[in-house]
């Protein structure tokens, strides 16, 4: 949540529907009146992070004697950020175990998150931001929390969704604003070693925004990255952006009302 509203609603409510549809789930209720309660939270928050948790309901078996959901919308505030979508700077290390797996549900968010939970603990037991996650086959996914970009002078760069990473919202964005920018934009099957090549290198998710890597630490490898220069531009397009994205309906109907 940003200034009142909830950042790229519509695309979160996309990707939210397609997990519902792979994972066999329905809704409890309306989109319509999901979508009220959640700008009607976001419009007291100047800055926080707004989740729509989805649990099948029933008696928690293997074998699901329900497809219904049980319904969660929660709201909470984090440190104001007055440079969004301008990220902090980063640190960066390589788990050292091949983890991810494209699976039907892998691009979409799921509470199966343990790769990325003992990534992260993995990373701050070192004094690191975060680390990156690779796929099975050791190529370039994500980090424990984000999406991952790189720069090499002329084309811009993230790993495929085949890698088992997940689809971010803000992976989706800056891949339409660099190509508005007129930066070739090409997802990229590669090893870790290519990122020694990057002239810039930032990770992507709607809380942090765009981050800027400071410095990677590889196996037997160390390698800071000067100032980002094409950051900065698709950040201030982006910025432009949310400007523009309209508020909710507020004659939406109330909360779950059948």
């Amino acid at each position: 949540m940003h200034a009142g509203k909830p950042l790229f609603w519509e695309s979160h409510q996309t990707r939210l529907t397609q997990a519902l549809n792979v994972l066999g789930l329905r809704l409890p209720c309306a989109w319509e009146e999901i979508a009220y309660q959640a700008h009607l939270l976001a419009s007291r928050f100047q800055q926080g992070r707004l989740k729509i948790l989805l649990i099948r309901a029933g008696q928690g078996t293997y074998t699901p004697p329900t497809d219904e959901t049980n319904l969660w919308v929660i709201a909470q505030a984090i440190p104001e950020n007055p440079h969004y979508p301008h990220g902090v700077v980063q640190r960066l290390l390589l788990y050292p175990q091949p983890l991810l797996i494209e699976m039907p549900w892998s691009r979409f968010k799921t509470l199966s998150a343990l790769p990325y939970v003992q990534t992260a603990r993995y990373a701050a037991e070192r004094g690191f931001t975060d680390a990156i996650l690779l796929s099975a086959e050791g190529y370039l996914a994500e980090t424990s929390r984000a999406n991952l970009f790189w720069f090499d002078g002329k084309t811009l760069h993230t790993p495929p969704l085949s890698t088992g990473a997940v689809a971010g919202i803000l992976r989706t964005q800056i891949m339409a604003l660099a190509t508005s920018l007129h930066i070739p934009i090409q997802e990229t099957l590669t090893h870790p070693e290519s990122l020694a090549h990057a002239q810039e290198v930032f990770t992507t998710n709607v809380i942090q925004g765009l981050a800027p890597i400071k410095q990677l630490t590889l196996p037997n490898q160390t390698f800071n990255y000067p100032e980002p220069t094409l950051l900065p531009r698709i950040a201030t397009l982006l910025r432009e952006a949310l400007t523009l994205t309209p508020k909710a309906d507020k004659s939406a109907p109330p909360w779950c009302s059948q």
